[in-house]
């Protein structure tokens, strides 16, 4: 058995969560996110929403890297079927000049802080919408990953 479907194979969707993030990860780190297939950049977008979300918002989402592939998590998500997540992360995008965050960390983090503290508002209300979870992303990921299984390397290279 092949690492996603040992994944595909956990009851619980958050043990199932767990072991695709640590697969998509290591994806990541071995070849970058263009060199990721798309059945593979859905994954890792949608992990690092998820994970930057719960820990500290939309901000840390976008101060961190997973900031990067912000516009990118939009379509991910779209894919999943998360439109309601999607539309969040629409609107979180919005506060940026012309709805577009730079992929430049730096650069970004110059753009949020220019916007402080009308985004913060705006930002707090779509972290209280995001923690409703009216998308069950756990469960979009598994029914997507097990319809495009094929699409994912299983080493890390």
């Amino acid at each position: 058995m092949n690492a996603i479907e040992a994944a595909l194979a956990k009851h619980d969707n958050t043990e199932f969560a767990i072991a695709m993030s640590n697969l998509i990860f290591a994806r990541h780190e071995a070849v970058g996110f263009a060199a990721m297939s798309e059945a593979e950049q859905t994954a890792y977008c949608a992990d690092c929403l998820e994970r930057e979300v719960n820990n500290g918002g939309f901000d840390q989402f976008f101060v961190n890297s997973s900031g990067d592939t912000s516009l990118e998590t939009i379509t991910a998500l779209d894919r999943l079927g998360a439109s309601h997540t999607a539309e969040l992360v629409r609107r979180a995008v919005a506060v940026f000049p012309d709805g577009h965050p730079s992929s430049d960390r730096d650069a970004r983090f110059d753009q949020i802080e220019a916007a402080r503290p009308a985004v913060e508002k705006i930002w707090a209300a779509l972290d209280a919408a995001f923690y409703e979870y009216r998308d069950d992303i756990a469960q979009l990921l598994r029914d997507y990953v097990s319809a495009h299984r094929l699409e994912f390397r299983t080493d890390a290279t």
